[in-house]
C-alpha cells in the first residue's frame, strides 16, 4: 500500500482499496481433521471485528513494502537516473540557447525523476491509508488455516491460502498486514485484541501461510 513498491520510471499502479463490492465466495472455513499436517493443533476458527485508522493502514502499507523489498527495487531506480545523468552530463552543452535550454530540460526530468522514486511510494501510501480509513472505517474477518473471508467498506471477499500463491501477512510494530488479491492491503491491529486472540491469529496464519508470514523486527526511526 504501495513502497501496496511502484517503480518510479513506471506508471505507479494505486492500492486497490477502496474497492468495488465484490462478489461473495464461498470459503473452505472446514476440513477434514486428516488435512492438518501430523503435530499441529487445529486452532479453528477465529473472528475478529476492528477499526481502520490512518496510522495502523500506513504501517500495514510500509510491512508490505517491506516483504516485497520495494526499497531496493527504489534504490534501483534512483541509480538508474545517476547513471544517465552522469552518462549525459559531459555532453551537455551551453554554448548556445537551445543547448542550455536542452541541458536544463534534462536535469529537470532526472531530478524529477528521482523525487518520484524517493517520495512517492510514502506519498502514495498516505494516500491509501487516508482514504480507506474514511471509506472502510471497519472491518470484519473470519480466519481459518485455510484463509480468510473478509468485509472493509464496499468489499466482501474471501482468499484461499493454497489458491491465492502471492498472498502473504507481516507483523510490524503492533500491526499484522494482510496482503492479497492485486495490491489490497487490510490492517489487522493487534492492540485491539486479546492475549489469546493475538496467539490465535498468528498461529493461523503460521499454519496456512508458512514462509509467506513475516515476522518483522522495529524500525529505527
Amino acid at each position: 500500500m504501495n513502497e501496496q513498491e511502484q517503480g518510479a520510471l513506471e506508471p505507479q499502479e494505486p492500492r486497490q482499496d477502496p474497492s468495488p463490492l465484490a462478489p461473495e465466495q464461498e470459503l473452505p472455513l472446514e476440513r477434514e481433521p486428516e488435512d492438518l499436517e501430523e503435530g499441529w493443533e487445529d486452532f479453528g476458527e477465529l473472528r475478529l471485528t476492528w477499526q481502520n485508522r490512518p496510522a495502523n493502514l500506513l504501517k500495514a502499507a510500509e510491512a508490505v513494502d517491506i516483504i516485497q523489498k520495494a526499497g531496493r527495487r527504489r534504490g534501483f531506480h534512483m541509480g538508474v537516473v545517476a547513471l544517465l545523468v552522469v552518462f549525459f552530463l559531459p555532453e551537455l552543452r551551453f554554448d548556445s540557447l537551445v543547448n542550455i535550454l536542452g541541458g536544463l530540460v534534462l536535469l529537470a526530468l532526472a531530478g524529477a525523476a528521482a523525487a518520484m522514486a524517493y517520495w512517492g511510494p510514502a506519498r502514495a501510501n498516505q494516500k491509501f491509508s487516508q482514504e480507506k480509513a474514511a471509506s472502510a472505517p471497519t472491518a470484519e474477518m473470519t480466519l481459518t488455516r485455510w484463509g480468510f473471508s473478509l468485509r472493509e467498506g464496499n468489499y466482501s471477499g474471501s482468499v484461499d491460502f493454497a489458491q491465492q500463491t502471492k498472498c502473504a501477512a507481516a507483523e510490524l510494530e503492533g500491526v499484522v498486514a494482510l496482503s492479497f488479491d492485486k495490491n489490497r492491503v487490510s490492517a489487522i491491529p493487534l492492540g485491539d485484541l486479546t492475549p489469546d486472540q493475538r496467539d490465535q491469529l498468528r498461529e493461523l496464519l503460521r499454519q496456512g501461510l508458512g514462509d509467506r508470514f513475516h515476522k518483522l523486527p522495529p524500525r529505527n526511526r
